[in-house]
């Protein structure tokens, strides 16, 4: 019987082999471990463009709040149903006028992960400090849902190889 443990002056240590299969399975979790732990690293692997539309009316946006993936090029079109409108996103500075019937268009590239608020920047009655969304900014699932499975079918072939070679 084979022993899988080597000594060297009194001390055991794992044999070639199963140091190289532990190595690489430690290798293979830190890189899975820093991409859920910073999604930003990944964020602009396969970024989408996606177009919204964002109707404003007296006090409110509709849809209130917009789900995006990090790294997707976001284009909001803007219409003002009733009165003069503004659509300021805080997180980028970006501001747009919208006037009655009229539309307003604006992009921007969503590379930071989080809630984003957007608030009405003009004037228009009462109500309007309430008149507020959201852009949801989420990881690129895609992007760790493929990491994952590679870190699996990669686990699994040096298992098997350490396997057939009678471990």
């Amino acid at each position: 019987m084979k022993s899988s443990l080597t000594r060297t002056a009194g001390r055991k240590r794992p044999a070639p082999r199963r140091a190289k299969l532990i190595g690489i399975t430690a290798i293979i979790a830190a890189i899975m471990a820093v991409s859920w732990l910073f999604p930003s690293f990944a964020g602009s692997a396969g970024g989408q463009e996606r177009e919204f539309v964002i109707t404003a009316r007296q006090f409110a946006f509709d849809p209130p709040r917009i789900y995006v993936n990090l790294g997707d090029r976001v284009t909001l079109r803007v219409r003002s149903l009733d009165i003069t409108h503004g659509l300021y996103l805080d997180a980028y500075g970006i501001n747009i006028r919208v006037p009655p019937m009229e539309e307003g268009v604006v992009s921007f590239v969503a590379d930071r992960p989080g809630k984003l608020r957007y608030r009405c920047s003009v004037i228009c009655g009462p109500l309007h400090p309430f008149m507020v969304g959201e852009i949801v900014v989420q990881p690129n699932r895609l992007f760790h849902t493929g990491g994952v499975l590679a870190a699996i079918v990669g686990l699994g072939a040096v298992a098997y190889a350490w396997w057939r070679k009678g471990g």
